[in-house]
């Protein structure tokens, strides 16, 4: 009989041992427990927790039947916790408090994990105003990287079609049931020429004010056709352009150069800082007053958070720029 005794005691050390093992792998039970042990009842605990009080005494119950002891004194109108209670309590606390910071760091290196915005871009735009979206972006997410690629709008949203862009900036985006135009932005067309032109002090100027002087358009089909048959109807004899570019800045340097007028349609001082050795004067033609400015994703917008962030944040400026 002597014999068997620590054999009892070592089996049911090895129970408790057992036990204990599951009791600390049921992570939810350990959040009952011990949102019990703080509050001092299991209403409380059932209100803080937002489930049923049975419910969370069912899962104390359950701790107990699992470590072989009781956690609580159960009073008629107060919990007291028991030895165990109070080494488990301990215990739990720093389990809670580890799964928590873990949980933040988690989070943290999701928040910072490199992530990779393709952003597809008329000439233009990419020049004068991604730099201030994505350097004013990257100062507070410095870990996402980009990539630009420059071209005319049907490339670009054949590229955003195959998946190879994320985002485009075009002007007149075409109607693509497969492309969703996000934001559009209406900017103004000016009349870009040195500051002493003849032109240069005028408030606004028209196509035939402008016709006078050598022209410079952009060369992209929709936007020069436009600006061609307003210039047949100001000028029947016609009236060809010096020079067409898809550069802006092309345009520009050739008008800081000479009498030339480059009509284009600039952005905002805010966003593109610029020369000012010229003057931008608006043109106050109701058919060749605008151009619209879009950007544009797919409809199906399976962005990643990068590119999300990156987008709200670029709306964002460009909204309070723009709108």
């Amino acid at each position: 009989m002597s014999g068997t005794a620590p054999t009892n005691a070592m089996g049911k050390a090895d129970q408790m041992q057992s036990g204990l093992t599951r009791v600390l792998q049921n992570l939810p039970a350990l959040r009952y427990f011990h949102t019990v042990a703080l509050t001092g009842s299991f209403r409380a605990a059932a209100e803080k927790l937002n489930i049923a009080a049975s419910a969370v005494n069912r899962h104390v119950r359950q701790l107990e039947a699992a470590i072989g002891l009781p956690l609580f004194e159960r009073r008629s109108r107060a919990l007291t916790l028991t030895d165990a209670g109070e080494t488990l309590l301990r215990r739990v606390t720093r389990i809670l408090d580890e799964v928590a910071m873990t949980g933040e760091e988690l989070a943290d290196l999701h928040r910072l994990s490199p992530g990779h915005v393709r952003i597809g871009a008329h000439d233009a735009l990419a020049r004068e105003m991604l730099p201030h979206l994505i350097l004013s972006f990257a100062s507070h997410d410095p870990h996402v990287r980009f990539t630009i690629r420059t071209g005319r709008a049907p490339e670009l949203l054949a590229h955003l079609g195959g998946g190879r862009l994320d985002m485009v900036f075009v002007y007149d985006a075409p109607t693509d049931i497969n492309i969703r135009v996000v934001r559009e932005y209406a900017l103004e067309t000016c009349a870009v020429m040195r500051h002493d032109h003849p032109l240069a002090s005028r408030d606004f100027v028209t196509l035939h004010d402008c016709s006078a002087y050598p022209l410079a358009l952009p060369d992209d089909a929709a936007y020069l056709n436009a600006f061609r048959k307003r210039l047949a109807m100001c000028e029947p004899s016609g009236c060809l352009p010096f020079l067409t570019t898809n550069s802006f800045q092309i345009m520009r340097d050739f008008a800081a150069r000479s009498d030339l007028v480059s009509l284009q349609t600039p952005l905002p001082a805010q966003l593109c800082p610029r020369n000012p050795a010229l003057s931008y004067v608006r043109v106050a033609e109701p058919l060749a007053r605008y151009s619209l400015m879009g950007c544009c994703i797919m409809t199906d917008d399976g962005l990643s958070d990068a590119c999300r962030g990156f987008l709200d944040h670029g709306l964002g400026i460009l909204d309070g720029a723009l709108a």
